[in-house]
Formats: structure tokens, C-alpha cells, sequence
């Protein structure tokens, strides 16, 4: 991925996540695809979004 996006972590590992990639730059559209929506991340990369307190628990990730 070339631009900023945005995952929903799907399973944790010891260093990196599993992520689902729900929000992303129209320029990495085909990054996208070929991933079919999917990639691992490494923990160091990525940084947890902020979350309502009231909303269901949804851990959320973005990186490069």
C-alpha cells in the first residue's frame, strides 16, 4: 500500500495483525485488489484509532 489506510484488526499474532482493509485511498484501489482486502501489518506500523466507549468494541488500525 502506497497511502494511508484504514483495517479492522481480524486476528492478532505476536508482532503483526491480520486486517481487513475497510477505508482507503482511490490511488491504491488496485493494491487493494490484489490483496482481496486482506494483509498482515506489523504492530510497529500500525496505530490504534480512537473508539466511543458506548459503541461496540471494534479495533481499527491504520498504516501504510
Amino acid at each position: 500500500m502506497a497511502w494511508p489506510f484504514t483495517a479492522k484488526v481480524l486476528k492478532r499474532y505476536e508482532n503483526s495483525y491480520l486486517v481487513a482493509i475497510i477505508a482507503f485511498d482511490p490511488r491504491d484501489r488496485w493494491n487493494v485488489q490484489e490483496l482481496v482486502g486482506k494483509t498482515v501489518i506489523a504492530k510497529k506500523a500500525c496505530k490504534r484509532l480512537e473508539y466511543d466507549a458506548g459503541a461496540p468494541k471494534q479495533y481499527l488500525a491504520t498504516g501504510y
